[in-house]
């Protein structure tokens, strides 16, 4: 019974129970904090994190020696005819002859068609006359002065109506043979505008002829680029898809750059023997020097936040990142030629994307 009571007085009290537990709670926290200090004097508990965030990390290292090699400039350009010429009427006519057809080849002075010449040959025919007239004239004239019987004023007006006389007569003759519209240089006809029965005014363009006997390879580069070419150079050519050059010379180096794109106009001199057409696409390796660089693979690049380029490698005589800039010198196909590094260096060819500069790193030397 008294077992009993004591039970049913703890039911009617739930405060006491709730009293007891906090109390009870209250008694682990505190000796969880201030109990005993053998797990703070466990250096197993803190250190072992920090050993295995301090393991080195292993890269492929490569020896690598400089070699000397030229240094080249890289021009890209298109190809035109050496020269070129706009064929235009001199003289107004109908066109009664064409010699020449699309794709002809010209010489020099060679006539392509001929205008209409009947009205400037009765022209010519009458200048004639007139000169012939003129110097009847002033041979008279001149007698009568030798005998005094004119004065010099009047041989002078006779001398002038001789040479207004020879001029007209010239003039005609010029205007007979401007019926004939000849190249003026050697090459192939390109184009022609007019045929038999079409009427031509004065500057009214009949055809183009184009000299390819000699190519010109026109290009852009840049105020860094144009500091290093010169009249004179040779140039390796070669197309993109062709693995035959050709050799050039440096025919022009602009002076002044574009006002709009800030890039100086080159152009070379091409000899073409074989008579190939013009508009190929060509580029042009101009050497301008020589230095020492290392050829390696141009994954190997580390761009920096600034756009700079860089090679991570060891230094010297330490297992420690270290960046060195570069410049690319020369590609070729997955390789290029760095300038910038040392002349002997330790590049790192694997693992370098997970270093950073200053790291130590364990190293794996491998072979080329």
């Amino acid at each position: 019974m008294k077992q009993l009571s004591t039970q049913t007085g703890l039911a009617q009290r739930p405060w006491i129970i709730a009293v007891a537990i906090a109390s009870a709670v209250a008694l682990w926290l505190i000796s969880g904090q201030f109990g005993s200090s053998s797990d703070e004097q466990d250096p197993a508990a803190d250190t072992a994190p920090a050993l295995a965030n301090d393991a080195l990390l292993e890269v492929q290292v490569r020896r690598s020696v400089a070699q000397t090699i030229p240094v080249e400039k890289q021009i890209r350009g298109r190809t035109t005819p050496w020269s070129e010429a706009q064929l235009a009427a001199e003289t107004e006519g109908r066109v009664i002859a064409v010699f020449k057809d699309l794709g002809d080849q010209v010489a020099t002075g060679d006539p392509i068609l001929q205008i209409d010449p009947r009205a400037r040959k009765q022209t010519l025919s009458q200048a004639s006359a007139v000169r012939a007239q003129r110097e009847a004239e002033f041979a008279a004239a001149k007698k009568l002065f030798d005998s005094k019987h004119i004065s010099d004023t009047q041989l002078a007006q006779s001398r002038a109506a001789l040479e207004a006389a020879r001029a007209d007569e010239k003039r005609a003759e010029l205007d007979l043979a401007s019926t004939f519209v000849r190249s003026p240089i050697a090459g192939f006809i390109e184009a022609r505008h007019v045929d038999v029965g079409d009427y031509l005014k004065v500057g009214t363009v009949a055809a183009r002829v184009a000299d390819i006997s000699r190519l010109k390879l026109i290009a852009y580069v840049s105020e860094q680029d144009i500091r290093a070419l010169r009249v004179g150079q040779a140039v390796t050519l070669s197309a993109r898809d062709a693995t035959s050059t050709r050799t050039g010379r440096m025919h022009f180096v602009a002076r002044t750059s574009d006002a709009a794109t800030r890039t100086y106009q080159v152009e070379v001199e091409i000899p073409n023997p074989d008579t190939l057409p013009a508009g190929e696409s060509l580029r042009g390796r101009i050497q301008v020097g020589s230095a020492t660089a290392h050829r390696l693979p141009i994954g190997l690049l580390d761009l920096g936040n600034d756009g700079s380029l860089g090679i991570l490698a060891l230094r010297d005589n330490e297992e420690v990142v270290t960046r060195y800039g570069v410049e690319i010198l020369r590609t070729e196909s997955d390789q290029a030629w760095f300038g910038g590094l040392p002349t002997e260096v330790r590049v790192i060819t694997r693992g370098q994307g997970f270093v950073v500069p200053g790291d130590a790193v364990a190293v794996q030397l491998v072979e080329k």
